[in-house]
């Protein structure tokens, strides 16, 4: 019997590359990854911060499939009420999507 692997490409791996796609097509801007501190209570909040051109974003790195935790789903929405642009992505293409418009 033949088997098909499906390659799926991990959520650190997902991160990586939109952190590299925003840094590489936005060098002004300012990038990081937001890492998680239970001690200090830093849980829910996502992956990725952004800002540039007077915007700030915020994004949740999924795979493709994934949902938000619980945790998560409170602060995203605890984000937008306060209108910080949070978002969750499974893609760079995504990420871009939401930067330039879908049309761009």
């Amino acid at each position: 019997m033949n088997r098909i692997k499906i390659f799926v490409q991990s959520e650190k791996s997902i991160q990586d590359s939109i952190l590299k796609y925003l840094r590489s097509t936005y060098p002004k801007a300012v990038v990081f990854k937001i890492h998680e501190d239970p001690v200090f209570g830093a849980v829910g909040i996502p992956d990725i911060f952004f800002a540039w051109d007077g915007d700030v974003y915020l994004f949740e790195v999924k795979r493709p499939g994934e949902q938000l935790s619980p945790i998560q789903n409170v602060v995203m929405k605890k984000l937008r009420y306060n209108r910080v642009m949070a978002f969750m992505v499974i893609s760079v293409e995504e990420v871009h999507a939401i930067i330039n418009g879908p049309n761009a």
